[in-house]
């Protein structure tokens, strides 16, 4: 239980990519998708958040990003959203 809550704490300042990005950074993010723990999704959607932000800082408009984003990924501009939306909270 004291070890849970260390961990929530620890990670309470952080949206989920931010967290994504540490555990990735610490090589825990593979471990956990291997043992079934987290969703190999998660690594999809990982990507996915890091190729609009590349857009948007290369000077794509929102939508624009969104949209070139969902072409290279070959999926649908409302799972793009969906993504963005999910790892920003």
């Amino acid at each position: 239980m004291l070890l849970t809550m260390l961990i929530f704490n620890k990670f309470e300042q952080m949206n989920s990519i931010q967290i994504l990005d540490k555990l990735q950074d610490k090589g825990e993010l593979r471990c956990l998708v291997q043992q079934g723990l987290i969703s190999v999704n998660i690594i999809l959607w990982q990507k996915v958040y890091h190729a609009y932000k590349f857009q948007i800082e290369n000077g794509s408009t929102k939508t624009g990003a969104v949209n070139e984003v969902g072409d290279v990924f070959d999926i649908d501009r409302s799972t793009v959203y969906r993504i963005l939306n999910k790892l920003n909270k």
